[in-house]
């Protein structure tokens, strides 16, 4: 390791988004600048679509910047386990711009550099018509009292979508979902 920076500050920043990469969401680098996919340290207590959800660090000033908002569909219930709120990021073939899907909405997002909506993409599945909501309520995850084993059947046995993957060979997105066992299978230990 030859340099080490804060990327974000656990302590001071209680309610900001924290950085979720992994093999679904990996560390893109875009320009002079790491992008992160997050998820929220707790639910908000407002509209989802008011936090943003994609951090930035910039390795040449070495300063943070949250952009990019939840999708106004998060705003509309409650989608249970945290996996269900991290985005995936995918760059393609033009330097200045990067697209974004979240696992409960059906399109993907076209942005620019600074998390500015380009397009809107309605990028569906043949297998499912919708997700549907575990709590028509967003503000269920503010509950202290909260149903865990409820929110985890339903988060294994709800279909999302989970990743972007480019083909640079293609010039084609494709978009990965997970279509998930039924209730009953979840139940059975078979997730």
């Amino acid at each position: 390791v030859k340099r080490k920076y804060t990327i974000k500050d656990y302590y001071a920043d209680k309610n900001t988004p924290s950085p979720r990469p992994s093999d679904l969401g990996p560390i893109q680098k875009l320009g002079n600048a790491l992008y992160f996919s997050c998820s929220l340290y707790k639910f908000p207590g407002d509209l989802h679509s008011n936090h943003q959800v994609v951090l930035t660090f910039d390795l040449v000033s070495e300063k943070t910047n949250y952009i990019f908002p939840f999708p106004k569909s998060y705003d509309q219930g409650f989608w249970g386990s945290p996996f269900k709120y991290i985005c995936s990021l995918e760059k393609g073939p033009q330097v200045d711009r990067y697209f974004v899907s979240f696992p409960i909405d059906p399109y993907i997002y076209e942005s620019d550099l600074n998390g500015r909506v380009l397009n809107k993409y309605y990028i569906g599945s043949k297998y499912f018509d919708e997700i549907p909501a575990l709590y028509p309520n967003a503000d269920y995850g503010l509950k202290k009292n909260r149903d865990f084993e409820k929110e985890d059947i339903y988060s294994l046995s709800t279909p999302d979508f989970v990743k972007l993957i480019y083909d640079k060979y293609r010039n084609v997105y494709y978009r990965l979902t997970y279509l998930r066992p039924d209730k009953d299978e979840v139940k059975k230990g078979n997730s």
